[in-house]
């Protein structure tokens, strides 16, 4: 028959000096790994608010304003840069 068994769990973690060359590199490789991850989320959040039609940021150009989260266009710019 089965009995309880009561236990508890610690992580052991080791402290470790990067001193040695492959040390040093698998520190930079795992550096590299973040900053990856890390673009691929901003270039992930910024497709997405494209998809939703808003402005990622920066001026606007001539011949468009903000309305309501999004981009329109301005009539009478719009006019002077059609004959630019």
């Amino acid at each position: 028959m089965p009995t309880a068994c009561h236990l508890s769990l610690s992580p052991a973690v080791q402290y470790h000096d990067l001193h040695g060359p492959s040390d040093a590199e698998c520190a930079a490789v795992l550096r590299q790994f973040e900053r990856e991850v890390t673009s691929d989320g901003f270039r992930d959040k910024i497709a997405a608010s494209k998809r939703k039609g808003l402005w990622v940021g920066g001026p606007l150009p001539l011949g468009y304003a903000m309305k309501d989260g999004k981009v329109a266009v301005v009539e009478d710019e719009a006019e002077r840069v059609r004959l630019i």
